[in-house]
């Protein structure tokens, strides 16, 4: 890291007067310029040739290597870096986490600024408004001021431990948007686009994993006399003050505390597997209603029921055509098969099947939406195969929306889909995983309810958000990386149905 004498009150005051503008801060080394997030878009579409983001963590990184922007002008010196730094991220942690407590100390988190990107043309880039940006200078954003904006976070000085909750109730289709890991224009400490901290779904997951343990086996209090911690005051600061105690629970921890953590003893193992369904819990039935909607040259009516309570813009269609309808489609069966092949082309919408899925786009996900179609266009030689089929665009109820195949079989995440053996789990889920990278896309929100058991094999259900695999040489590790936390996933589904009673080894 490079530091900049009260440079935090220099990002928050330029802005706070500067925040829809562009401003500069000057150091030692150079100067930065402050991006304000609407042009973020713009910045993230411009080629790593133009606008290179390893360039700009590399210049921020530090002038004690002066080899290091050597090594980082092609591939093959960012993959020696990689080689080298990769098997010390171990023993480097402990240096890392001192780095860090410096950083708070000296009130210049690594969040004030991020997004580091350095411009490489030579001609400079120009952004969406005419702002002509000159080569070689070094661009970033200001999370921890946008995060304290209150014209983009409501009272963000104000502790509210379930701000993020209320507004997901509040908007069923904002689930995804309002997750801890969750990275877009107003949060940016994770990054932005493709070039978003990879790691930032582990850090969740042991945070809660943290916290979980600490509810579970301490009590926390302030000492006696000690006043309420100031909000927005450093974590570092409360502990070496005193601010913070934490003494065991009445009840002992099963296993000694470790470096101040009641480390609980693993659980029984379960069976390996396979396993059989004993039961499945009842549930609410879900709310059916007839639905009509024009697609191509066919008005088409079914009966809708919402496939789940998490995916409330899902619904399962039963088609119920017309007697002419019937006639059309035992009319077009009976032709010869290249006639059959080309009128299903031309004219999907007369050879639909009777089960069908009405996927509507959620409120403010027209991007993704429009990434899904494109996705399901550049993976048409596994439609059927892997993925649902995709028939095309429709509208309903005011709302896009994409017509697809009703694949059946069992959701992953359910106790009928978490019956295989492990090992056969990973055989099918690699096999799926590697197909799509072999097109060049991997799923990129990893989380069993959105893949299928159908028959032998598994398929993907949806491709609203993917990665692109650009390299063959990448395509294992990336499979392997899905594999694990779909089946860490996986484990710990069957753990829960097992200790519920609804598997049981088969």
């Amino acid at each position: 890291m490079r530091y900049v004498f009260n440079a935090a009150s220099m990002i928050r005051e330029g802005y706070a007067k500067w925040k829809d503008s562009l401003f500069q801060i000057s150091r030692y080394d150079g100067d930065i310029l402050i991006v304000p997030p609407r042009y973020l878009d713009d910045l993230h579409n411009k080629s790593q040739e133009e606008l290179s983001a390893i360039y700009g963590l590399i210049r921020n990184f530090g002038g004690s290597y002066s080899g290091i922007t050597l090594l980082g002008e092609n591939d093959v010196g960012i993959r020696a870096l990689q080689t080298k730094i990769t098997p010390n991220l171990a023993k480097l942690c402990d240096d890392i986490r001192d780095e860090f407590q410096y950083c708070l100390d000296t009130d210049f988190p690594a969040c004030r600024v991020g997004f580091f990107r350095v411009v490489l043309d030579p001609a400079g880039i120009t952004l969406q408004d005419g702002t002509h940006v000159p080569y070689n200078t070094l661009l970033c954003v200001a999370p921890h001021a946008i995060s304290n904006d209150p014209d983009v976070i409501e009272d963000p000085t104000s502790f509210n431990g379930l701000r993020y909750y209320e507004q997901r109730c509040r908007d069923a289709s904002q689930e995804k948007k309002h997750q801890y890991a969750t990275t877009d224009k107003s949060h940016l400490h994770f990054g932005y686009g493709t070039w978003a901290c990879p790691g930032r779904f582990l850090a969740s997951d042991m945070l809660k994993v943290i916290l979980t343990m600490l509810l579970l086996q301490y009590d926390i209090r302030s000492p006696e006399r000690a006043k309420r911690p100031v909000a927005g005051q450093q974590v570092t600061k409360m502990l070496d003050l005193g601010i913070i105690e934490s003494t065991p629970q009445s009840q002992p921890p099963r296993q000694p505390p470790l470096v101040g953590f009641a480390v609980p003893l693993p659980p029984p193992q379960i069976p390996s597997g396979p396993f059989k369904l004993v039961h499945t819990p009842t549930s609410q039935a879900m709310r059916t209603e007839p639905i009509c909607f024009r697609f191509r040259t066919r008005r088409i009516h079914a009966i809708a029921t919402q496939a789940d309570r998490e995916h409330p813009n899902v619904l399962l269609l039963q088609v119920n055509p017309s007697a002419i309808e019937k006639l059309i489609q035992i009319a077009t069966s009976l032709l010869p098969s290249a006639l059959h092949m080309w009128l299903r082309a031309s004219f999907p919408e007369w050879s639909l099947l009777s089960c069908l899925v009405l996927k509507k786009c959620k409120v403010g996900w027209d991007e993704e939406f429009e990434a899904e179609k494109a996705t399901y266009k550049h993976l048409e030689q596994l439609q059927g195969i892997l993925i649902p089929e995709y028939y095309g665009e429709v509208r309903h109820g005011g709302t896009r929306a994409c017509l697809l195949s009703d694949i059946g079989g069992a959701c992953m995440a359910t106790p009928a889909g978490a019956m295989l053996a492990m090992t056969e789990f990973r055989d099918m889920i690699t096999a799926t995983l590697t197909t799509l990278a072999e097109f060049g896309v991997l799923p990129d929100d990893t989380k069993l309810d959105n893949f299928h058991l159908v028959g032998d094999k598994v398929m993907a259900v949806d491709l609203e958000t993917v990665s692109k695999v650009t390299s063959k040489e990448d395509v294992a590790a990336e499979v392997e990386s899905v594999r694990d936390c779909l089946a860490r996933q996986y484990a710990a589904n069957q753990r829960c149905f097992w200790d519920d009673g609804q598997l049981q080894q088969a």
